[in-house]
């Protein structure tokens, strides 16, 4: 699949910037716990944003790829995100992305889903952590690792299968996560579903590289 502009950091920054201002409200916000929860049990205590920052931000390294669903989860990376955005910024930078339910039209939601399985492809899916809530969890296999996220999009849902390798912290309502995307299933305009990746389209995808 041909591509624009292949830099996860330009993908970063177009997805971020149309949400930004609801970002800092929606990060304080109470979401009330979602049905989905009937696949996870758990005791945890409700979501705050600054014990997950001193919970997850050393966790992880510079060159993982952070993911969030939805945007309110991004606080604990908040100086990434920022750096992201100063002159000057390495091309090699991890992107930090917000996944929330959008409304953008069948062209745009295309493009967006082809560069995050672009960024995804570069990194052989691996290195990654997602901050998620269970609204956005269709199920999750404690004992295996094996969870299916389910992404709201302007077409329909896109599902993606992630090996979780590491709980890096747990709340009533989801979690942050260390593991590995196995495999995309995006929605089609025409009303179909498309595995993203692996594919066979990501050998188009450029590689990142350490600057």
């Amino acid at each position: 699949m041909s591509m624009r502009n292949n830099n996860p950091n330009t993908f970063a920054q177009s997805v971020l910037a149309g949400l930004a201002l609801a970002a800092g409200s929606a990060m304080i916000a109470f979401v009330p716990i979602s049905h989905t929860l009937k696949h996870v049990i758990t005791d945890e205590p409700r979501y705050n944003q600054f014990v997950a920052q001193r919970r997850v931000t050393n966790e992880v390294t510079a060159e993982e790829l952070v993911l969030v669903s939805p945007d309110r989860l991004l606080f604990p990376f908040m100086d990434r995100v920022e750096a992201q955005f100063q002159p000057g910024a390495e091309p090699g930078t991890a992107a930090y992305v917000i996944f929330s339910p959008n409304y953008f039209g069948k062209a745009e939601t295309t493009e967006i889903i082809a560069e995050f399985s672009c960024v995804v492809a570069t990194r052989n899916g691996e290195g990654i952590v997602w901050g998620i809530l269970f609204d956005y969890v269709q199920d999750v296999d404690r004992d295996s690792g094996r969870a299916t996220f389910k992404i709201a999009t302007g077409m329909g849902p896109m599902l993606v299968n992630f090996q979780i390798d590491e709980f890096l912290d747990e709340f009533h309502n989801g979690f942050y996560a260390r593991g590995t995307v196995l495999q995309i299933n995006a929605p089609t305009p025409g009303g179909g579903t498309l595995r993203t990746f692996p594919a066979v389209s990501n050998a188009a995808c450029t590689p990142q590289t350490d600057g």
